[in-house]
């Protein structure tokens, strides 16, 4: 008790906050555990964090047996140091770790909302929603990479706005190792490199912005060597991070194999994704695809597959996925944005399939993104109006997040990485419209 008495009462207080958002935390966690079998992709990383990390005493050799693995390191890494620690398969830990990176990443979306607006109040009501932020916490609960991706993503982001603040060689190097270790677990932020010289250009000038991204780039690619060199004698050929996202191998295929679990390649999920190609390929059960055959049965009345009552509303409506370029970027974008999903609609091909949102998943949306984004959308206003330069910093990330998924392939929790950037924003933005109208208030009452 004597240490915390010793503590600040602003310290003390953000001490309880985070006691108790831990053991809400345990509370709820057995409302979104999940049974192994229901895993999907985390079904991978788990055998991936067994079999090729833990049992493989010739990791960098691929036994004559043994399929090529899709998937990025970064994650199974994870998973194998807690298991060698904790037992194999000990979920229960790997919930615990991930539970901790979510609170984790809540205090540096404190320090970073104290960092930009300076204001206590601002930096403990955003600590505050994003630690008890249900849309995301959810994913501390099962096998899967998002919440790594989550945290690394976002600490990559709050080590670059320091490094940028500050011109210190302890933030630069922070960032530059967050930064590779995500691009280890998800390669798709491989693509944020280009856009990395436009904030470096904003702080630093063209000739020392350009030094200091050369410099990055030199050093970042040191970083990516070890595992390329790797994958070269795995994968015989030049593949960098994973053979699902840059891989310069000739004449190499994924095709519907037995074997694999990702039943598409990459080349036909990108042309069907961007409207090209086969448009009635998918990468989902064809059972869950309604092509133009059964829709005809359904506008004659029947339902031969037993579909949903807003399934065959859906298509009596004249819904279907998208399949011109135009109309898939602009689903992908509403999906990345998406607030709601009362009535269900279908995700473009590559994948066909009808989605809908319970009552509860649209409600905890609305309570805790829906209510933020029109405060968000003030916030970036205003401080772009204020010639606010950080404001640039975060707009480069937040656009881009939304352009590369827009543009390539979109789901709800693609937006999820800068959510936190969404809450502090947002939280701005209430703090500003609620003195404006006190402002008002007082003027009326000056008159």
């Amino acid at each position: 008790m004597k240490i915390f008495k010793q503590i600040s009462p602003k310290n003390r207080l953000i001490l309880l906050i985070f006691i108790f958002a831990f053991f809400s935390r345990l509370l709820i966690q057995p409302y979104f555990i999940m049974e192994k079998k229901d895993f999907a992709d985390g079904l991978d990383y788990n055998s991936y964090a067994i079999v090729e990390i833990l049992n493989d005493k010739g990791w960098a050799e691929k036994n004559s047996d043994e399929i090529d693995n899709l998937r990025a390191p970064g994650y199974p890494l994870f998973l194998a140091l807690i298991y060698f620690l904790f037992g194999i398969e000990n979920f229960k830990m790997v919930y615990l770790f991930q539970t901790v990176l979510s609170l984790w990443l809540a205090y540096f979306a404190y320090r970073l909302s104290y960092q930009i607006f300076k204001n206590e109040n601002i930096a403990l009501v955003s600590l505050i929603w994003s630690l008890f932020y249900l849309p995301t916490i959810r994913y501390s609960f099962f096998i899967g990479r998002d919440s790594l991706i989550f945290f690394l993503f976002f600490i990559t982001i709050y080590f670059g706005f320091n490094y940028l603040s500050k011109d210190n060689k302890k933030y630069f190097l922070y960032f530059l190792l967050s930064f590779v270790y995500l691009i280890h677990t998800d390669p798709r932020y491989l693509l944020f490199i280009p856009v990395i010289i436009f904030p470096l250009y904003d702080t630093f000038g063209l000739k020392s912005g350009l030094m200091k991204y050369f410099k990055f780039i030199f050093l970042l690619s040191l970083l990516l060597l070890p595992w390329t060199v790797r994958n070269y004698f795995y994968f015989d050929g030049l593949v960098i991070v994973s053979p699902k996202y840059l891989d310069f191998r000739k004449n190499n295929t994924f095709t519907s194999q037995d074997e694999f679990k990702d039943h598409y390649t990459v080349k036909d999920f990108m042309l069907s994704s961007a409207g090209q190609g086969d448009q009635s390929f998918t990468i989902k059960n064809k059972i869950d695809v309604i092509y133009d055959d059964e829709r005809k049965l359904i506008l004659e009345g029947k339902n031969p597959q037993n579909r949903s009552f807003k399934e065959l509303e859906a298509v009596r409506s004249g819904k279907g996925p998208a399949d011109s370029y135009i109309s898939k970027r602009f689903w992908m974008l509403k999906q990345f944005w998406r607030v709601t999903n009362f009535n269900g609609d279908f995700f473009p091909y590559p994948s066909g399939i009808f989605t809908i949102w319970s009552l509860k998943h649209n409600i905890v949306n609305i309570i805790f993104y829906g209510i933020l984004l029109p405060f968000f959308i003030f916030s970036i206003i205003f401080n772009f109006n204020k010639k606010n330069l950080d404001i640039k910093y975060f707009l480069y990330i937040i656009l881009y997040q939304c352009v590369i998924h827009t543009f390539i392939w979109s789901r709800v929790r693609y937006r999820h990485p800068i959510d936190p950037l969404i809450i502090i924003f947002g939280v701005n933005g209430m703090f500003i419209f609620y003195q404006y109208i006190n402002e008002k208030k007082i003027f009326k009452n000056i008159k």
